[in-house]
């Protein structure tokens, strides 16, 4: 599983070179994007999200559920 920081004005180059890895390894990826600053017009990057397959939290409580989920779905239940 791959968890990648979205932060910042633009996310880190190498955050998303092992987003492409995990993805096209078929590991899943889950982005954590607390601020509003995005790539153009409010969106990110259609590479990064389309990795992402929407599984982006925006706080804590979100990205708690996301793991959940994922680990709930992969077997390592909590």
């Amino acid at each position: 599983m791959l968890l990648l920081v979205l932060d910042g004005r633009v996310p880190d180059e190498g955050g998303c070179v092992e987003l492409g890895m995990a993805f096209a390894l078929g590991k899943p990826c889950i982005g954590f994007q607390t601020d509003s600053r995005r790539f153009s017009g409010g969106f990110n990057n259609a590479m990064i999200d389309g990795c992402l397959k929407g599984r982006t939290a925006s706080d804590w409580d979100g990205l708690g559920r996301l793991l959940e989920h994922q680990l709930n779905s992969s077997g390592f239940g909590l």
